[in-house]
């Protein structure tokens, strides 16, 4: 959680050493005076070596925001107030993070649980595309057999044609 304990409005960014294995939500935005506002940081992947993530930091940036202008614009000056701080990543134990798992294994099981509902969706309208597909199949099947038989009715009859006016 950020809370904006300064008087003025500010702005923030988020930055990181490795972008490919992080993800925040919210990366930037803006605070009033006392608002607090929930950062999410996610470690994509599972096969992140605990050597490599206590290497990583996150580098966060505050400026403070004198007029309701565009934000991205207020980041391309060099602000004097300007103030960073560097969160460097840490793995602990889920004892040791106390509640902090809790609340996110919670929306984890959340998420997990949507996932699950459009997962299935997904496995019906396959089941019912292969059933389609094999229909489809079967249909085809019946079209060329009966094409065969046709061409079949057709040499013949064209052969028996031939041969009632070759040997008259």
């Amino acid at each position: 959680m950020f809370t904006n304990d300064y008087k003025d409005s500010i702005a923030f960014k988020i930055k990181t050493t490795c972008l490919v294995k992080y993800k925040v939500r919210p990366s930037t935005g803006t605070l009033k005076p006392q608002e607090t506002i929930k950062v999410t940081f996610v470690l994509n992947g599972t096969s992140i070596k605990q050597t490599d993530v206590i290497k990583d930091k996150f580098l966060v940036l505050v400026i403070p925001v004198i007029e309701e202008k565009n934000t991205a614009e207020f980041w391309k000056m060099q602000w004097e107030s300007k103030e960073q701080h560097i969160l460097k990543c840490k793995i602990v134990s889920e004892n040791e993070a106390g509640g902090a798992w809790d609340s996110c294994n919670q929306d984890h099981q959340n998420h997990n649980d949507e996932l699950e509902q459009k997962v299935e969706k997904l496995i019906l309208v396959v089941a019912n595309l292969e059933k389609s597909s094999s229909i489809l199949g079967q249909q085809i099947q019946y079209i060329k057999y009966s094409l065969y038989f046709v061409l079949l009715v057709c040499l013949f009859a064209i052969g028996f044609f031939w041969a009632i006016f070759y040997y008259k």
